[in-house]
């Protein structure tokens, strides 16, 4: 057990209180991988995403209680990332945690069931109106992000570890400047680019940003809507979350696209940000 799990999930999975000291044993232990598989082939799958060190599978099990499956290892530290966020501001609407399994190589994350559906399906359907809706309150949502309090010369990131996610996952530790940030984008460039083109690339990147919290993945798929209401659900998959450069929220927003005119509707309390967002695409012809 990574996480304490609730008395909902372990009712779920037919083990009692008593047997928590022994779930080591491998009685116990396939029980739990019984009680799963079961629940897995009669869950409706909402998700699966198979990208090396980022391979998940999300499955509905019941009317309150999802399980989001890591297939790949994965850093879980964002679900403290979660927690602390609940914590600065309860308005916020993000996943709630009931609870975390490890069996063999997989990772079970047990998660309270958000009803609803993504921005993504449902904006080609909205019109101007409820665009600028979804977007007020989006902004609203960031706003609060950004207004959680950043200790100067703390590690940016979480835990002491920045990513920085294009064709492949990059990570860096104990990064605690923006300078020293630039200097990780740019570290270990490709063969195809000089040392001077890589110092000139480094120079058009500012070192002035505030550094404030961010999602780090903030696009329509991640985003839970109540359809009828449209009033947002939950943010969800805080994996590249923590703490980077204002401008990071918008330029990490824009990557995973098509999304066709998600820029212009991007909520405006973290937009802006269009030279900084140029300079990244460079990179990200530069980098892959």
């Amino acid at each position: 057990i990574l996480r304490q799990l609730s008395p909902e999930v372990l009712s779920i999975i037919n083990v009692s209180k008593n047997l928590l000291p022994h779930l080591s044993s491998p009685q116990i232990s396939n029980i739990i991988t019984r009680s799963l598989a079961t629940l897995l082939l009669a869950g409706n799958i909402l998700c699966t995403r198979f990208i090396p060190s980022r391979s998940i599978c999300v499955v509905n099990i019941s009317p309150t209680l999802t399980i989001k499956i890591h297939i790949s290892e994965e850093n879980l530290d964002h679900l403290d990332l979660i927690d602390y966020i609940r914590v600065q501001n309860c308005n916020i609407p993000v996943p709630e945690t009931y609870g975390v399994l490890r069996i063999g190589s997989k990772v079970y994350v047990f998660m309270r069931h958000i009803a609803g559906k993504t921005l993504h399906d449902i904006w080609p359907a909205l019109d101007c109106e409820q665009r600028i809706h979804v977007s007020e309150k989006l902004s609203g949502i960031l706003s609060s992000l950004r207004e959680i309090e950043y200790a100067p010369g703390s590690p940016l990131g979480w835990n002491g570890m920045v990513k920085d996610w294009r064709q492949h996952t990059r990570v860096g530790h104990n990064i605690c400047s923006e300078k020293e940030f630039n200097d990780f984008l740019l570290s270990n460039p490709p063969n195809t680019i000089s040392r001077a083109e890589s110092s000139r690339l480094n120079a058009l990147l500012s070192a002035s940003h505030r550094i404030v919290l961010s999602h780090g993945d903030f696009h329509p798929g991640n985003i839970m809507i109540d359809p009828e209401s449209l009033e947002v659900a939950a943010v969800i998959d805080w994996e590249f979350g923590g703490w980077y450069p204002e401008y990071w929220e918008l330029v990490k927003a824009m990557e995973p696209g098509p999304w066709d005119d998600w820029w212009q509707w991007f909520p405006r309390s973290a937009a802006g940000y269009e030279l900084e967002w140029g300079v990244d695409l460079v990179l990200d012809r530069v980098l892959g």
